[in-house]
């Protein structure tokens, strides 16, 4: 899980962990220029020992911003885990890893993953484009995905693209299959 987290979250942790690595350091920053401050007298000239109530406060100061910025980073962690969780559990959990530093982008689902609906939607398109061309498929018929999340989400432009990169999978179709899926299309279509 630690995995996924790092991955899903990266950008928020990175963050949530700016913001109060920030707020740490303008906080101790603070306490040094006081601890400096008690190190010398009002003329400017250094005195013999700082006081201990000084380098005490910078301590305290310094240990209590040290937990601070450990219960926020846990505090991240823990909601970043949370929405791993909620996402695995409504099944909207899809992504991929590229590298550590890729811009995390939902994962498609392959032919395979994909609904009986979001198949039908994706031939329809598919088969408009064919008969009446693309362009007009596009801007008329955009597959109309509904299984899965992050498809649902796509505009047509996404989802024509997405449709057209399975093209493949439905040449592949047995004539069977094909009609099946194209029986399904038609179904959504009247209802």
């Amino acid at each position: 899980m630690k995995a996924d987290r790092l991955a899903i979250g990266r950008r928020d942790y990175i963050a949530v962990t700016l913001v109060v690595n920030a707020a740490h350091d303008t906080a101790t920053a603070a306490a040094r220029k006081r601890l400096d401050a008690a190190e010398y007298d009002g003329d400017g000239e250094r005195v013999a020992r700082i006081p201990d109530s000084a380098r005490e406060a910078y301590n305290t100061t310094c240990a209590i911003e040290a937990a601070k910025l450990r219960a926020a980073r846990a505090t991240a962690e823990a909601e970043i885990d949370a929405a791993i969780a909620e996402a695995r559990e409504n099944g909207t959990y899809h992504w991929d890893i590229a590298s550590p530093d890729a811009v995390l982008e939902p994962r498609l689902p392959t032919w395979a993953e994909m609904t009986d609906a979001d198949k039908a939607a994706a031939l329809a398109h598919l088969d408009k484009a064919e008969w009446e061309g693309t362009e007009t498929a596009v801007r008329y018929y955009p597959p109309a995905y509904a299984g899965n999340p992050v498809l649902a989400r796509m505009d047509r432009d996404e989802a024509s693209r997405h449709a057209a990169s399975m093209s493949a999978d439905i040449k592949a179709l047995d004539p069977g299959e094909y009609a099946r899926l194209l029986d399904i299309a038609f179904a959504r279509k009247a209802a």
